[in-house]
């Protein structure tokens, strides 16, 4: 039997979300399709440092000096290197568009899968976006909403439904910042009946 769940603490999964995220990477198991989730509960300050990412500051290779100095990307432009004070074009890619509190990872209700596609010992992920097709069906099949039908596709992405946007996480935000996950999962179970 696969352990899906090794890399994550699955307390931490809102407990019916948990269920329907396990029955679907066991039926997709069994038609031998392997996922493995790779994240899960983000907190508020983890969420932070990736919506940072790409956004204030990123190690390249300065293509003045060719060191790996670090270009600071504000105030734009011209990026220069910390190392040589050299300028250059650097292609700047976000993480995500999600600020703490505005991401369904923060209340437990969304996963990050890696599609497996090796029987070799060991996660042997692959992340071309065609390997994780399965996952369309499977999560129709399981009432789970699929990233990668997304306008910014995330296909190893897994949630509940209806809770994709800032907007309509916002009621959990404000749950959460008063109560914790426990006001948030009692609210998510009054949902649920």
């Amino acid at each position: 039997m696969i352990d899906f769940f090794t890399r994550i603490d699955t307390t931490r999964l809102y407990p019916p979300f948990f269920a329907r995220v396990a029955n679907m990477l066991r039926a997709l198991a069994q038609a031998n399709v392997f996922f493995v989730v790779v994240s899960g509960l983000r907190g508020y300050r983890e969420q932070r440092a990736l919506f940072e990412k790409g956004r204030s500051v990123t190690r390249t290779t300065c293509p003045t000096c060719k060191g790996s100095g670090v270009l600071k990307l504000r105030p734009l432009p011209p990026p220069r290197c910390q190392s040589c004070g050299g300028t250059g074009q650097v292609l700047v890619q976000t993480v995500t568009n999600a600020q703490p509190g505005q991401s369904a990872h923060n209340f437990g209700i969304a996963v990050d899968l890696a599609r497996d596609t090796s029987p070799a010992p060991g996660l042997q992920p692959t992340w071309v976006d065609d390997a994780y097709e399965p996952l369309r069906l499977a999560c129709e099949a399981n009432r789970l909403e699929w990233g990668g039908k997304w306008a910014k596709r995330d296909p190893g992405h897994v949630q509940l439904p209806s809770f994709i946007t800032a907007r309509q996480l916002e009621p959990l935000h404000r749950l959460f910042m008063s109560g914790g996950l426990p006001a948030v999962w009692a609210h998510l179970d009054r949902l649920e009946t």
